[in-house]
């Protein structure tokens, strides 16, 4: 994996990132620094008003999202560096 392979793959993740909190901000949905951040502020209270839409999404679907934006990236620049 180039250079250029992992500047690709690292971009399509970042994208897909941006977009993935922002839809899970308008969803209503805690992201990774609302749950950290009220995790350390509150604990185990914290921890008792997750839904679990917020487990769902914090540890299936944004990781498997992310997963499949990296693999996105990293199939297109094989495509743009084909000889």
């Amino acid at each position: 994996m180039g250079l250029l392979s992992v500047f690709t793959t690292g971009w399509m993740v970042l994208i897909a990132a941006v977009i993935l909190n922002l839809a899970a901000d308008r969803l209503g949905i805690t992201g990774w620094y609302g749950f950290l951040t009220g995790l350390s502020a509150e604990g185990r209270l914290f921890l008792s008003r997750i839904s679990w839409k917020d487990i769902a999404w914090l540890f299936f679907v944004y990781p498997l999202s992310l997963g499949l934006a990296a693999r996105a990236g990293f199939m297109f620049s094989q495509l743009i560096l084909q000889k």
